[in-house]
């Protein structure tokens, strides 16, 4: 299994991550695990069916840009927030 991403100091290829880590002769860190996003994409999508009565099957009587504007309109306000607490 190759890493990702590939580094490369010079002509010799690090591997990834942990490899680099240990060549610099520090600790890796660990990513800290959320299921937020997860949560943030299924909300809204409940939420756009609540609110706009769009169904995920084919007989949605919604136009399929209301929803799209409707969807990138709360990315956009999810993504401002995530910037705004850093």
């Amino acid at each position: 299994m190759v890493a990702t991403p590939q580094i490369v100091a010079g002509t010799e290829r690090s591997g990834g991550y942990t490899d680099l880590a240990a060549r610099l002769g520090v600790k890796p860190g660990t990513a800290e695990i959320s299921s937020t996003p997860v949560v943030a994409v299924f909300g809204t999508a409940g939420l756009l069916a609540l609110v706009l009565k769009a169904g995920v099957g084919g007989n949605a009587r919604t136009p399929l840009g209301v929803v799209s504007f409707g969807e990138n309109l709360i990315m956009a306000l999810m993504g401002a927030v995530m910037l705004a607490g850093r």
